[in-house]
């Protein structure tokens, strides 16, 4: 009886610590792409097409490093048709 306690126990307390651990990533990403969704506001204003799709680029690197993989492609596809539109070869190798 004692053991099924204590079990159950770091079991809650397993669960409380990854939802924690969980929560902070997440808050994380979102305030990555929070920052970066200002850059590409900015650069869709002022019509720079090589800072929106570096913007585009970095959202989709934060999504993917998140593991959140169909919307990093998403974002990787929206910077490889305006680095193809500009012709930049450097950064379609990315």
């Amino acid at each position: 009886m004692l053991y099924e306690n204590v079990s159950n126990f770091y079991l809650l307390l397993f669960m409380i610590f990854g939802n924690i651990l969980y929560s902070q990533s997440t808050n994380n990403v979102w305030k990555e792409v929070e920052t970066e969704t200002e850059k590409l506001k900015k650069a869709v204003d002022t019509k720079n097409e090589s800072a929106e799709a570096e913007s585009y680029y970095n959202i989709g690197e934060t999504f993917f490093n998140n593991r959140n993989f169909s919307k990093s492609e998403e974002y990787f596809l929206k910077s490889k048709t305006i680095y193809e539109k500009l012709n930049d070869k450097q950064n379609l190798k990315k």
